[in-house]
């Protein structure tokens, strides 16, 4: 089992990936109310790790999303997933995953791409008190703005292997002590949905008395 989270509106989500790899015909099964970005990841993810150096089970797996009344969106589950699959056919052990949240989009060849929603994600894993959060290297500099987090950043997919070990990717940079934002302040590039809220806050930016009019 792998942790994520999906991001609802600015708010981040906590998700649990399960994966249950079993004897039967070859197939991917993806359930937990995903949408189409997040049914692709299952192609991502087989060529990602086939091209990592690992074996992609040829067998039936299984991943849910949990929980699954909550709607899952976009590519960052990827990581998740592949990590999920990987504990599962015994490449990776389950322990190495219990206590970090993982999020990055998957290239075929296994590198990792940012994702939007890093920092609401970072401060969710310091809520759920967990230890790290691994997150794309060019997505670390914003997850550590999450007062107390630790930020693992990684390149490839093959550094899973390095988790919980004595050579795991130290963070990039420390936890902020004070949980100190940039000048720039929130993004509404990291809204999904909502909107009606992403109108109000636009109105808000151009003429904050229009906004209380309304």
């Amino acid at each position: 089992m792998a942790r994520t989270f999906t991001i609802l509106g600015v708010e981040a989500r906590p998700v649990r990936v399960e994966a249950d790899v079993r004897q039967g015909l070859p197939a991917f099964a993806l359930v937990g109310l995903p949408d189409a970005a997040v049914r692709e990841s299952r192609d991502r993810v087989r060529a990602a790790i086939a091209n990592s150096g690992f074996t992609f089970p040829q067998q039936r797996i299984t991943a849910n999303l949990a929980p699954a009344d909550l709607r899952k969106a976009g590519p960052g589950f990827d990581l998740a997933l592949a990590a999920a699959v990987l504990a599962a056919s015994n490449q990776l052990p389950a322990a190495a995953l219990a206590d970090v949240a993982l999020a990055g989009e998957l290239a075929l060849d296994g590198t990792i791409r940012a994702v939007p929603g890093t920092l609401a994600m970072a401060e969710a894993a310091v809520r759920a008190e967990l230890r790290a959060i691994l997150v794309p290297v060019a997505c670390a500099a914003e997850a550590a703005l999450a007062r107390g987090a630790t930020v693992i950043p990684i390149e490839r997919l093959q550094q899973l292997t390095l988790l919980g070990g004595p050579d795991e990717p130290g963070a990039a940079i420390p936890p902020s002590p004070n949980g100190a934002r940039n000048h720039a302040g929130p993004d509404l590039a990291d809204l999904r949905g909502q909107p009606a809220l992403r109108r109000a806050l636009e109105i808000a930016a151009v003429d904050p008395a229009a906004a209380l009019r309304r």
